[in-house]
């Protein structure tokens, strides 16, 4: 070091600074013509971390698997959160059936002459087209990455209100897009999104059938509204009174 070596020259009669200034001229020719780095460089975190930017191992197949089975993980369920695809078509039915539900109400107070007589109509029927096709999917997922367990704080009967609860919204979410379709095909017509292309019917319904279609369409309406409003209440009571972490799992 700087210091050993200045004591042993000390009796040599060479002053510190004339010695610094040595060991300067020595170090830039070494690192000059002979390639070797100074400690305050090779030391250098920032040295270091461009030597292990640049000479980096290549990516290999096994570390892109990994990266790939961590991304599929957060798409699907776990045992204590729900993933990514469930989160998505959750909130994406939410929001259309409690749209639907409001557009439904504000349409039937519409008269001929209304500018939006028409088109809410055929938004109605084209959006319920969605929600089936979205429903089917959800139903599929729930089925392909089981959703995670209730939590352990959940009383009997709350476990049992809430599949229940589960079991309604599930069997809503079809039928009443089912029985809406029903009632928009009974004459023959099939159901146009948007000029894309038409969802044709499956079959002329009678008179009898699509009278039964539209009061079912109608009460289930209503039905959904509360389940809603249910289920609602207590993911939020679970969440802010019970802080059990309900809610939290199905945010993002």
């Amino acid at each position: 070091t700087a210091v050993s070596a200045w004591s042993h020259h000390s009796d040599a009669g060479m002053d510190m600074n004339s010695f610094m200034a040595l060991e300067g001229t020595v170090t830039e020719f070494a690192f000059r013509n002979l390639h070797v780095q100074p400690a305050s460089l090779t030391d250098s975190p920032i040295r270091a971390a461009t030597e292990r930017t640049v000479h980096s191992e290549p990516r290999t197949p096994q570390s892109r698997n990994l990266r790939a089975e961590r991304s599929g993980a957060m798409l699907r369920n776990a045992e204590s959160r729900y993933g990514a695809v469930t989160k998505l078509l959750h909130w994406s039915v939410a929001a259309l059936i409690l749209g639907l539900i409001w557009l439904g109400w504000y349409m039937v107070g519409l008269t001929y002459y209304d500018a939006w007589y028409n088109d809410s109509l055929a938004w109605h029927k084209a959006l319920g087209i969605v929600v089936l096709a979205l429903g089917a999917l959800k139903i599929g997922w729930a089925f392909y990455s089981q959703p995670p367990a209730h939590a352990a704080t959940l009383k009997r009967w709350e476990r049992f209100a809430a599949t229940v609860v589960h079991g309604l919204l599930y069997t809503m979410m079809v039928l009443i897009p089912v029985t809406g379709y029903l009632v928009s095909t009974s004459e023959g017509e099939g159901v146009d999104l948007w000029g894309l292309f038409t969802v044709p019917a499956v079959f002329v319904a009678g008179e009898a059938l699509r009278d039964l279609a539209i009061e079912a369409h109608y009460w289930c309406g209503y039905a959904v509204g509360v389940l809603a409003l249910v289920h609602a209440g207590a993911a939020l009571k679970h969440q802010f009174l019970d802080r059990d972490g309900t809610l939290r799992r199905m945010l993002w």
